[in-house]
This record gives structure tokens, C-alpha cells and sequence, in this order.
């Protein structure tokens, strides 16, 4: 039998912890991000039709305003075009979100970003390690690289959304609005 002192000093040392009851789908994130069937062949494409094309623009001291082909690679960037997009165009938003040295806080809100723009994209997330084959060509600050439908290869893109599985987020679909039904009880409370 425990005396009163010993169950006082256990009470002190546990400390009391809250965990939530309902899982909020918002940070859910292992179920948000889409399935790449070949994820090693997507990287040979980007390095392909992109990676190797911005290398060259690089190597040649080419302004960024004077590329043909338009790249998006930082976070605030990414967000305003995807925010500002015209409702029938889409990109591929490629996402290096399994390296350590992304920041997973910033890379749980891309899913979302992606699923409410207004235009169609894909989101592509590349396997582990391909940070620094990606850093090689151009540098990703936050570990993510847009590319508009308009300064893609239209082949390339349609090879990369067939291995890509779309983005599911059901919570998101547009809902019914049912009425609250509301029902009142008669009770009374003791006046002060």
C-alpha cells in the first residue's frame, strides 16, 4: 500500500498532456500528397526537359527575364502565381519534400496551396536525395520548382501528369449546406 507522500511525489512528477481527440485533415499530410508511380523517371525528365535548359541559360549569363522558359522557385513567388493563375491554365509544381533539409512546416502547406489554386496543378513530389541533383541546375531556396503550362513542353507535361496520380482532398469539394437543426430545451437556473 502507497503512502500518501509517495502518491504526492509520483503526482509531481508526471505532468499532465493533451492530445487531440479528432484528427484535423489539414495537417494530415502523408494522405495529401499525390502518388508518383515512377518517381526516378520523373527526375530524368525534369532533368531533361528542364533542369539541363536552365543550366545552359545559366552558364551563358542570360538575364532571367530574357529565358524562354520560366521557372518559379521561391515560396512567395510560388504562392502569388498560384493565387493570381487564370482558372483554365495549369503547371507542374515539383516539390523536394522528403529532404531533410526542407523545413516540413513550410512543406505541410503546399498540398493545400496546390489543391485550392484556381488553376489545375500537378503536384509532383520528387524522391529523397533529389534536392541536390536539382540544386546542381538552379538553386531551390524552399525545395520547390513551379513551371507553367505556357513555358513547358507540352509532352513533358502530359508524361509527368500520367505518372502522377491527382490530388485528393474531399474535405475541400464543394458540400451541400444543410441547416442547423435547432431545438431548444426549457429549463431554469437558480437567481441570484
Amino acid at each position: 500500500m502507497n503512502s500518501l507522500k509517495a502518491i504526492e511525489k509520483d503526482a509531481l512528477r508526471r505532468r499532465q498532456t493533451y492530445k487531440a481527440v479528432l484528427s484535423n485533415p489539414y495537417v494530415n499530410e502523408e494522405h495529401l500528397w499525390p502518388r508518383v508511380a515512377d518517381q526516378a523517371l520523373v527526375v530524368q525528365l525534369l532533368q531533361k526537359h528542364v533542369l539541363n535548359k536552365v543550366a545552359q541559360l545559366r552558364a551563358m549569363g542570360t538575364p532571367l527575364d530574357q529565358w524562354p522558359l520560366r521557372v518559379h522557385t521561391e515560396f512567395n513567388d510560388i504562392y502569388n502565381w498560384l493565387q493570381d493563375a487564370a482558372p483554365g491554365s495549369s503547371a507542374l509544381l515539383f516539390a523536394c519534400n522528403k529532404d531533410a533539409d526542407i523545413p516540413q512546416v513550410l512543406m505541410q502547406q503546399v498540398p493545400l496551396l496546390a489543391a485550392v489554386s484556381k488553376c489545375a496543378v500537378t503536384l509532383v513530389q520528387l524522391p529523397r536525395g533529389s534536392l541536390a541533383t536539382v540544386q546542381k541546375s538552379i538553386g531551390l531556396p524552399c525545395g520547390l520548382l513551379l513551371l507553367p503550362q505556357e513555358h513547358a513542353d507540352p509532352a513533358f507535361m502530359k508524361q509527368v501528369a500520367a505518372l502522377t496520380d491527382p490530388q485528393d482532398a474531399p474535405w475541400l469539394q464543394a458540400t451541400e449546406y444543410k441547416p442547423a437543426d435547432v431545438k431548444l430545451v426549457k429549463s431554469s437556473a437558480p437567481l441570484k
